[in-house]
């Protein structure tokens, strides 16, 4: 499944409200884009430049049509996000 770039800027949206009320974002994300492969790491665990800059996590996008997933900055390519989470602010 393809992402369109609406369905992305609702995805970051959603999570980022969920990040500000310390919610799990992926408890709220998954029931929401359930066609959606979405998950997470630390950003000091990405190399790669985002797709799109966060300021609770940065957006990857992610191509698993292949045995090995990787990264892509395609749209049309995704089918699934990486969410790189930065740390909390104490």
């Amino acid at each position: 499944m393809a992402i369109s770039a609406a369905e992305l800027q609702n995805l970051a949206e959603l999570g980022s409200t969920a990040c500000v009320a310390g919610e799990d974002v992926l408890a709220v994300l998954r029931p929401r884009f359930p066609a959606l492969t979405i998950t997470r790491c630390p950003s000091s665990d990405v190399t790669e430049s985002p797709f799109q800059r966060g300021d609770y996590f940065d957006v990857h996008l992610v191509d698993t049509s292949e045995h090995c997933w990787r990264l892509t900055n395609d749209l049309a390519a995704a089918t699934a996000v990486l969410l790189a989470m930065h740390r909390r602010r104490s």
